[in-house]
């Protein structure tokens, strides 16, 4: 309808919600959902490809068409942004995919590109975690998937930034580039005396395990993962 609205669907997953907005349709019109149970066609070829780059990974069970036409079967267009919510399963809200490896962060939505059956991605899309979905504006109707999509890194590749940092200004100390997957962050003193463990984010706010502010001074940090491990020093100035 030109009113607008709101779709869902039930998959395993959770629901995934389609948020239309008025006028966003030019006539009234038919939406219809579907959760793609099995892969076949086009959509094995994109997501093979997918897998051969390495870097992208299809989320399970993830995959929906979203059509829309007119009463006598024309398909119709969007003319306005539409807000799609895909959900994931993260029960224990540790920022990863739950039975997988997938780490929360990377996860991005794609559309299938029928010409080249390959995903193309939505780049604004984004998790959102308090909810357990990803969420991207679109302005096309076809078929959409959940994907982790990480920037090939390795521990070597890891920066700290800003260094020194300052809590009291309100700075955080951030990992990043981080390689995909469950690793841990260490903090030590000069002294040797592990202050902080970070193992579901890549920021330290310059307090220790109980939220306690720690001293200025240089600080050192270790990152393991089960590649390897990389250290390095962290200024930090109140």
């Amino acid at each position: 309808s030109n009113d607008g609205g709101t779709i869902t669907i039930s998959g395993k997953n959770g629901q995934t919600t389609l948020m239309i907005p008025p006028d966003a349709l030019a006539e009234d019109s038919q939406i219809t959902i579907t959760m793609i149970a099995k892969t076949t066609g086009k959509l094995a070829i994109a997501n093979f490809n997918a897998k051969c780059e390495k870097n992208m990974t299809p989320l399970p069970d993830s995959h929906i068409s979203i059509s829309a036409c007119q009463t006598n079967g024309k398909p119709v267009s969007a003319t306005q942004a539409m807000k799609l919510c895909i959900p994931y399963n993260d029960d224990n809200h540790d920022g990863i995919i739950d039975e997988t490896n997938i780490c929360v962060e990377t996860l991005k939505i794609f559309k299938l590109n029928e010409t080249s059956n390959r995903w193309d991605m939505i780049v604004d899309s984004y998790p959102v975690n308090a909810r357990c979905e990803v969420w991207a504006n679109i302005n096309e109707f076809g078929i959409y998937a959940v994907m982790s999509y990480e920037q090939i890194c390795s521990l070597s590749d890891v920066q700290v930034y800003p260094n020194p940092f300052y809590p009291n200004m309100n700075q955080q100390c951030k990992f990043s580039p981080l390689p995909s997957g469950r690793l841990t962050i260490y903090i030590y003193n000069s002294a040797g005396e592990q202050v902080r463990i970070l193992r579901n984010g890549n920021e330290w706010n310059g307090n220790n395990d109980h939220e306690d502010p720690v001293a200025s001074g240089i600080y050192f940090y270790l990152i393991k993962n089960a590649e390897g491990k990389t250290t390095g020093k962290i200024g930090l100035i109140r």
